[in-house]
């Protein structure tokens, strides 16, 4: 269904770019011959992949190639939000314009005049050739060959990029990969010991010793983890070395991990056979608060996400014994600061957080359905799932990170780029969410009403009181919040102009369990193993309406039957029509974010782009 992705493997996509209609593309068309722009996604996931230095790598390049080669295109070079190919980061998108083919359907009218943009979309820039190498075909130049460099010049240049993703997974507080970052950075520096010096050696041993202190192992030296090899062990996948010859990091610290807290799980309620939300909850004050605000600071509205933590033991990450994930809670910012905390989590049989996480809390979900029925955990009109509720001696602890920000409202663009206070607020939203992506859309909601739900006070310009449509894609078997969603979509047909509440228009694509449709989601193979809850569906009593109550708080069609601004369209994939269908009843300017699993990503954005003409600054990308 998907062309793009056959092209994945190489590491190169080519698609022809509508340029849309705006200000900057009109003044743009008379340089259309010999202009190129550079984007470099600039999202949390690439970034700890080395976009940044990526960035900096082009940034050098086009500027040195324009002053060797005057006829070399003028190159642009820019930042931008996510491209969807997060598992292959760094991602780099070259916009180059060519010449146009006329043919029977082209009415001449298009804002290019005879020329059009070709964007071709890069994956895993990972090395300094790599990054050369985009420069040259987007310009048309030619570089001088790297190797020509001087030794200490490139194995600097090589340093760039390890030096700009730890700086990144430090300022997350992403212990574990940025201590496999240092202990890379290091072994390559005694490697190359005549293009560095002792100083250089010197100073990475001082951040692996401040990351350790960081991490809760004040009393650890960085001579226990200093690798003679020219590669990071937990990168290529050494078992023996992650899992140290020591045996140091075997266990988890007892001094505090900064910028983690404690959390108590109380309990999972399982919301699929495939999901479940997880609540937390904590008394700790240095959890912080999704919106710092006091002492003359006003807080700044954003949607944001948590690190957990995942006490795995050892794991290829890293020399530390647990794995990060972020997760965006469904909870408030208000219960965030009232100590309370839900996460909603899909668990995978082959991943290592998910996996640890069903096993330390299998207890909790083991009640039967007529179990949980008699304790009044389901109702019948819709309410929430199973639930089960963790023993106060069984109780686990849990690393949660402090808040860290999403996206800034009301602009929905990434709160880590510095566009957004040029963005403004848009006049209608779509949001295209897949899979346990559709956990942006309580934060989004949020905003609506930013004192009830979040206890916030923002200007009324930073409300999003604009119509908001929703486009949800997943399988038939893991339908998420969707009692929420009803009500969200109630909430949407009350009389309300000019400011909106819940959703303006949902509409449902479900997929067959079974199908290989990978716009909607990623789909499950005919021989994988059962899902995480495979009794959900299942009554292991003889309480036949128990098994009926539970189907009917997961009976889609029941369920939204009379809400009239909900739709459901069985078996049926995100394609160009629909689009163009939602897009057409968005007020200009509209904002559109798209999240779920890679593949949806990618095949959304090629849609708004490509098929439908939607400018890409318009488009935010989430990674579920």
């Amino acid at each position: 269904f998907f062309p793009c992705l056959d092209l994945l493997r190489s590491g190169v996509v080519t698609r022809p770019l509508i340029m849309a209609d705006n200000k900057s593309s009109s003044s743009s068309n008379n340089r259309a011959e010999t202009e190129s722009v550079i984007y470099i996604c600039q999202s949390g996931t690439c970034r700890s992949k080395g976009s940044d230095a990526a960035l900096v790598e082009i940034e050098e390049l086009a500027s040195s190639l324009r002053e060797l080669d005057d006829s070399a295109a003028v190159c642009e070079v820019k930042s931008t939000g996510c491209l969807g190919y997060c598992r292959q980061g760094p991602a780099v998108s070259a916009t180059v314009a060519t010449k146009k083919k006329r043919n029977k359907h082209d009415s001449g009218g298009h804002s290019g005049g005879n020329y059009r943009r070709l964007t071709k979309i890069y994956t895993r820039v990972d090395t300094l050739e790599r990054s050369a190498a985009i420069v040259e075909e987007a310009t048309g130049g030619k570089l001088p060959p790297l190797n020509r460099l001087p030794g200490k010049r490139q194995f600097r240049l090589s340093q760039i990029r390890a030096t700009k993703r730890r700086e990144f997974l430090v300022s997350t507080c992403q212990w574990n990969k940025a201590m496999s970052n240092c202990i890379a950075a290091a072994a390559a520096l005694e490697t190359n010991d005549t293009n560095c010096s002792n100083a250089d050696i010197d100073q990475v041993r001082r951040e692996m010793k401040s990351i350790l202190v960081k991490a809760g192992y004040p009393r650890a030296s960085p001579l226990h983890l200093m690798i003679p090899s020219p590669a990071s062990a937990f990168d290529s996948g050494d078992s023996s070395v992650a899992r140290g010859e020591q045996g140091l990091f075997r266990k988890m610290p007892t001094a505090p991990i900064e910028g983690y807290v404690l959390w108590t799980l109380d309990r999972v309620r399982v919301a699929s056979p495939h999901s479940a939300t997880f609540s937390f909850h904590t008394e700790d004050v240095k959890r912080g608060t999704p919106h710092p605000r006091g002492r003359g600071k006003l807080p700044k509205p954003i949607t944001w996400h948590v690190t957990m933590l995942g006490e795995v033991g050892s794991n290829m990450e890293g020399p530390l014994p647990w794995v990060e994930r972020d997760y965006t809670p469904v909870s408030t910012a208000l219960d965030w600061e009232r100590g309370r905390c839900d996460i909603l989590i899909k668990v995978y049989s082959d991943g290592h957080l998910t996996s640890w996480l069903k096993q330390r809390t299998s207890k909790m979900t083991a009640l039967s359905s007529e179990q949980l029925i008699r304790q009044d955990l389901i109702r019948g009109h819709g309410g929430s799932a199973s639930e089960a509720v963790l023993p106060p001696k069984t109780a686990m602890k849990v690393w949660l990170s402090r808040p860290i920000p999403t996206l800034s409202v009301p602009s929905l663009a990434l709160a880590a780029s510095n566009d957004n206070d040029d963005i403004g607020s848009p006049g209608s939203i779509l949001l295209l969410l897949a899979g346990t992506g559709i956990v942006a859309l309580p934060q989004i909601l949020a905003h609506r009403e930013p004192i009830r739900m979040l206890g916030i006070s923002t200007p009324r310009r930073n409300h999003l009181s604009c119509p908001i449509d929703l486009i949800h894609s997943c399988r038939e078997d893991d339908i998420l919040m969707l009692p929420e969603i009803k009500e969200y979509c109630v909430q949407g047909l009350r009389p309300q102009h000019p400011k909106f509440c819940g959703l303006r228009n949902y509409t449902l694509l479900p997929s067959s369990r079974g199908s290989n449709n990978s716009s909607n989601t990623d789909p499950l193979p005919v021989t994988s193993p059962p899902p995480p809850f495979k009794n959900f569906f299942e009554n292991e009593g003889n309480d036949a309406d128990a098994r009926i109550n539970i189907k009917k708080c997961y009976d889609a069609a029941g369920l939204l039957q009379d809400v009239s601004n909900a739709s459901i369209n069985i078996s049926q994939r995100l394609d160009e029509n629909i689009l163009f269908e939602a897009i057409g009843k968005l007020i200009e300017p509209f904002r559109v974010v798209v999240s779920g699993p890679d593949a949806y990503n990618i095949a959304a954005r090629k849609h708004l782009v490509d098929d439908c003409g939607v400018d890409p600054t318009q488009v935010t990308i989430l990674s579920a």
